[in-house]
């Protein structure tokens, strides 16, 4: 059930990110806890089969319409209308908010959104890696990147290198970068501090390898090493780019054979991954994030803004070179990166489609 508490919660129009936009001084997650739990003087419910424990199919009929009808009004719809089923999903989420407000990771009010998904990549994990690579070397004021484990490999370098191009365009434009990295590295002081502040000479050498800051003059690269001990892994892997492209993948920043997803997500539902990325920084930022006043929400959405009908290979046949560790190729757009991989499993002499993807996917 959704309780006065929670709806409470997902109703207030403060968040994280819009405090923190009125005082970028401030520690998110103090923002977090004076917003939801200091001042919180709600009485809890009862624990009864008509409060919190009962579940969907314990309700009458009337009562779960009522209740969907809550968890339709406690997220930030705009014109789209969700579904029964999608209100079904998000009446449990926000329900387990009633545990503690920190389960959703996000500020409740954000917790429900909507957005646009142009481009979905199911792939080895280099092919995640290039179009993140291709998303950094495109930004124009900031990236957050959280993942759970980096290792120094060729998905890393395609990573790194992208970040020495960015702060190349960047100098080129006569502005620098803030660039924050949250990664889960256990350490034993985290027994002390879950969130550790990597320095320099920590971060670009051994097995994490990131660029040392004579590397990227005009990124400010900022590292955190976050792990609650003994099992309280920073398991996230999501980017947010210009706070206008959330990047959610499966794939940790390694060398492994797997196959793997990411979706690339634009629109308001953005600002909900940006608040989520704060909090997973948890410190106060310094420098601030240059886009602590500029909600996704209220900017035009990037895809619709760069659309192109056209994602068919040149003349059916043309191959584009691929973006490597040793070659490195940025492309301008989505339909370009399409493009450049598509023409990787462009049939062949007398290939079969399953043939062209075995030799993409044993190059």
């Amino acid at each position: 059930m959704i309780t006065d508490r929670v709806y409470n919660w997902c109703k207030q129009s403060d968040t994280v990110t819009s405090e923190l936009a009125k005082d970028p001084s401030q520690c998110p997650w103090k923002i977090f806890k004076d917003l939801y739990e200091t001042h919180d003087h709600t009485p809890h419910p009862k624990r009864s089969v008509d409060c919190v424990s009962a579940s969907s199919d314990e309700l009458s009929s009337t009562q779960e319409k009522d209740q969907l009808q809550k968890a339709l009004s406690c997220g930030n719809w705009g014109s789209s209308v969700p579904s029964e089923l999608f209100l079904q999903v998000y009446h449990g989420a926000i329900g387990s908010l009633e545990k503690g407000p920190s389960s959703g990771v996000v500020s409740p009010p954000l917790l429900g959104s909507t957005g646009v998904v142009p481009l979905t990549i199911v792939a080895p994990l280099p092919d995640l890696c290039r179009h993140l690579a291709n998303c950094i070397a495109r930004a124009k004021h900031e990236v957050f990147l959280g993942t759970n484990f980096w290792v120094h490999s060729d998905a890393s370098t395609l990573v790194t290198n992208a970040i020495r191009e960015l702060s190349k365009r960047a100098g080129q434009r006569g502005e620098k970068i803030v660039m924050k990295m949250v990664y889960d590295r256990g350490n034993p002081r985290q027994a002390w501090e879950n969130r550790l502040r990597v320095p320099e000479d920590q971060y670009s050498v051994g097995k994490v390898r990131l660029p040392a800051a004579e590397e990227i003059p005009h990124v400010d690269l900022q590292v955190i090493n976050f792990h609650r001990p003994i099992f309280g892994t920073f398991h996230a892997k999501f980017s947010v780019i210009d706070r206008r492209i959330a990047l959610l993948q499966s794939s940790n920043i390694q060398d492994n054979d797997n196959l793997e997803m990411l979706s690339h997500i634009e629109g308001p539902i953005v600002d909900s991954f940006y608040d989520a990325a704060l909090l997973s920084w948890g410190k106060p930022l310094d420098p601030p994030l240059p886009l602590l006043n500029s909600p996704a929400i209220h900017a035009p959405i990037p895809c619709h803004e760069a659309r192109s009908p056209d994602l068919s290979l040149a003349n059916g046949t043309e191959i584009f070179p691929e973006h490597s560790t040793s070659s490195s190729y940025y492309d301008v757009s989505l339909a370009q990166e399409a493009k450049r991989v598509n023409s990787g499993v462009y049939l062949r002499g007398e290939e079969s489609p399953t043939q062209a993807v075995t030799r993409y996917l044993s190059m």
